[in-house]
């Protein structure tokens, strides 16, 4: 599993969800609704201060429709 506390995994990761909430057309509060964590939680993924908990991965995985090793 990629190391979260590589920059190039939490740009990725803020990459993928960003793509995902364009792609969509939902907000922030919404994704976050999914994985039971705020707005601000979600906020802080996509501006790369930090990195979902890992037993979202799997989860997060799925619904963005990449592997662990895209992150």
């Amino acid at each position: 599993m990629p190391s979260s506390k590589n920059p190039n995994v939490k740009s990725s990761i803020s990459k993928h969800i960003q793509k995902y909430l364009n792609d969509n057309n939902i907000s922030k509060l919404q994704f976050g609704k999914i994985f039971n964590v705020t707005h601000t939680t979600v906020n802080r993924w996509v501006n790369e201060l930090c990195v979902p908990e890992l037993e979202l991965f799997p989860a997060l995985c799925e619904l963005l429709n990449v592997t662990i090793y895209e992150f």
